[in-house]
């Protein structure tokens, strides 16, 4: 009869019980399945490596046994024993950084230092469980500074990627994070502002920089990411046409690579879904630009220097060849949002969901939607459609006329 449950004998009993298993599938085909004991986990239960083959001999699967075994001796005994997460987290990092995003660098590096070293960072990697992964969920949700579920999913994100990793080099058998369950997450729906709290602060931004009213006024008006903002060239804008193509995005960089944020580096990067789309403008939003583009113009050419087709909108020189960070706007519409005095407060990505939940509030088509905000698939467009007032109310509205309606 095959094994079923906890093996309670010696570890030679558990592998020469549990060595090979076959398996015969309905349709005839036989596959093996390997098991091998690799001692106790952190709260003293029996651990197991198993894997399973088709489509080979008995003889392949007894040679892909022993070598499982070796496999896990070696586990046991190799360098991993003694290898820390921070020594783990070191050469992951070494290993890793170079194929990330300067963004995602700086993302990584702040949960890597901030959260997952400091709770695990001295703990032999042999040695953290799924129960500690999952009690370390709870204290960052529930703890003096607490996360929300968005923040927790990056910090398993990094520590996900550095115990696959260690799984990947053979350092361990398997992956304590895999198994670990995450809070479960409320429901989230964007946060739309009304249209006056928007009219209001971009009055303001416009009245402190015209500039800065033109950045408000463009993230409403193409939904855009700030990143993608501060990326625009005027040889990306056709004003006669009045459409806008946005295929990059400027970021803050790291230095050297090593994940820690410099405000004074900045990158060029593809869009976040590393797509390319193109965006119509109405006509107001051609008209503010082709003022701003007769300032900027005008100011070069007082300062002397030349002002080129390919200049950044919004620019840190005269001459318009270099971006503006990014986290620069959202300083300046923090002061904005501060001044407007009206009980809310209506974050600059904000500007985005109410180009999106307005779209869908007056009956543009979703693919419509999706495309002008860049989105990689109409199931995150959708979370603009679910619990709109409209909706709702044109729903009531509809069952209302059937109802009144002469029979």
């Amino acid at each position: 009869m095959p094994w079923q449950g906890p093996w309670h004998g010696t570890p030679g009993e558990r592998e020469a019980t549990l060595a090979i298993r076959e398996r015969r599938g309905r349709d005839g085909r036989v596959s093996y399945q390997l098991v091998v004991y690799a001692g106790r986990d952190g709260r003293g239960r029996d651990e197991y490596v198993r894997r399973t083959l088709t489509g080979v001999s008995r003889r392949d699967a007894s040679k892909a046994h022993a070598q499982l075994v070796m496999d896990v001796e070696r586990r046991q005994t190799g360098p991993s024993r003694s290898l820390t997460v921070k020594e783990l987290a070191n050469q992951w990092w070494e290993s890793a950084a170079r194929d990330l995003s300067p963004s995602t660098r700086i993302g990584y590096r702040y949960w890597l230092d901030s959260r997952v070293l400091p709770q695990f960072g001295k703990k032999r990697i042999s040695a953290v469980t799924t129960a500690d992964v999952e009690r370390w969920y709870g204290q960052l949700r529930d703890g003096s500074r607490p996360l929300g579920i968005r923040s927790i999913r990056g910090c398993r994100t990094v520590l996900s990627a550095m115990f696959t990793t260690a799984v990947r080099w053979g350092y361990l058998p398997s992956s304590p994070v895999e198994r670990a369950r995450l809070p479960k997450a409320p429901k989230w729906t964007p946060r739309a502002p009304e249209p006056e709290q928007v009219a209001a602060r971009i009055a303001e931004a416009e009245a402190r920089d015209p500039d800065l009213g033109l950045f408000a006024r463009m993230a409403v008006a193409l939904g855009a990411r700030r990143g993608e903002l501060a990326g625009l060239r005027w040889s990306a804008i056709d004003l006669d046409e009045g459409v806008v193509r946005i295929d990059t995005a400027v970021v803050s960089a790291d230095e050297d690579g090593t994940g820690r944020r410099s405000g004074s580096r900045l990158a060029t990067k593809d869009t976040k879904t590393h797509a390319m789309r193109t965006v119509s403008l109405d006509s107001g939003t051609v008209r503010a630009l082709r003022e701003m583009r007769r300032r900027h113009v005008e100011a070069a050419l007082a300062c002397g220097v030349p002002y080129s087709q390919d200049a950044y909108l919004w620019r840190a020189t005269v001459d318009g060849m270099e971006p503006l960070p990014p986290d620069r706007f959202s300083y300046a519409w923090r002061k904005v949002n501060a001044a407007v005095d009206d009980g809310a407060h209506v974050r600059l990505h904000d500007l985005r969901h109410y180009h999106g939940t307005m779209l869908v509030g007056a009956g543009v088509p979703l693919p419509s939607v999706r495309d002008r905000l860049g989105h990689s698939s109409l199931t995150v467009t959708n979370i603009y459609v679910d619990g709109r007032p409209e909706w709702d109310r044109r729903s009531a509205d509809i069952i209302g006329a059937v109802l009144d309606s002469p029979s």
